[in-house]
């Protein structure tokens, strides 16, 4: 009789528990989160004018200070969450330099499991498409995976909210399925889409090309980037191995397409010859990832 198969062995030693302090970056500074805080937060995350931030967050829009205050007590001092203040030091804007300008926290924090989720992603305009903004991130992944030795880093959002599952895929989280009537946020459905970045692909790939990304030099004087974070050299080839693990599982090729598009943020149209499908959503690393996948897909036409 075969034996069974059971999974690798893992050393049984635990996470770090996250405690609160700074994390110091060249563009921001992660604080735990104050009621300090709450003035500079309440000024570009709160009122009418900044309500659809609110969308796909369980709690929010704020409209009232004192909601809004109770509502930064609450996450200053939950026991299960650790929330960070996103502090500007670069002077996104000339009155917020030196303040907090969003917020984001650690949750379902396991220890023992070594598993922990980034989640409450909540930025204000002026720090949204930022270097500041994936700092943030890199500061956090940092943490997670260098300091307290967790295994996995989750990341889930609305499954509707397609600039968060962007911005998944471009820092390197890999995108895992689509957990369906997974909440009731606000009296509406949510399913939520799950991606995660475990250890060695944060170590592989993943670190390195953020930190690529991020150096000073990748910028130009006025700030802009001299080569992108998503791109083939950097995070491309963790998704590739990630692509040959599941694609057994993905025997309909119509399935199979669908999975792998969630793989990128940008995917683009390709066409296909009339004895397989007419048009496709495919990523554009697509037919260079899948060389040899003839059981799978099938290549584009020569043109």
């Amino acid at each position: 009789m075969a034996e069974p198969q059971l999974g690798p062995i893992v050393p049984n030693k635990p996470a770090i528990p996250p405690t609160r302090k700074p994390l110091h970056g060249r563009t921001i500074t992660l604080e735990p989160l104050t009621a300090a805080h709450s003035d500079s937060l309440f000024s570009c995350l709160g009122g009418a004018d900044n309500a659809r931030l609110w969308d796909y967050m369980p709690d929010g829009p704020f409209t009232s200070k004192a909601d809004f205050d109770n509502f930064i007590h609450y996450a200053a001092t939950s026991e299960d969450r650790l929330f960070f203040s996103i502090m500007d030091r670069t002077g996104l804007k000339d009155a917020y330099s030196g303040k907090a300008v969003g917020f984001l926290s650690l949750l379902r924090i396991d220890v023992k499991n070594r598993a922990v989720e980034i989640g409450f992603v909540t930025f204000s305009r002026m720090l949204q498409r930022t270097t500041a903004a994936t700092e943030a991130f890199y500061l956090m992944l940092a943490f997670v995976f260098d300091e307290l030795h967790f295994r996995r880093c989750e990341w889930k959002c609305n499954d509707l909210n397609v600039p968060s599952k962007r911005a998944a895929t471009r820092l390197g989280f890999l995108f895992e399925g689509v957990f369906r009537k997974h909440m009731i946020v606000k009296g509406r459905n949510r399913d939520s889409a799950w991606f995660s970045i475990v250890d060695e692909e944060w170590k592989g790939e993943v670190k390195g090309a953020l930190e690529k990304w991020l150096d000073a030099d990748n910028f130009d004087a006025e700030g802009r980037q001299k080569k992108d974070l998503v791109n083939w050299e950097t995070i491309s080839e963790m998704r590739y191995r990630h692509l040959e693990l599941i694609g057994p599982q993905y025997a309909q090729a119509d399935i199979y397409i669908w999975f792998i598009t969630k793989q990128m943020p940008t995917p683009r149209t390709e066409s296909y010859g009339s004895n397989t499908w007419l048009r496709r959503l495919v990523p554009p690393y697509y037919l260079v990832a899948m060389e040899g996948a003839q059981s799978f897909v099938m290549k584009s036409p020569a043109p």
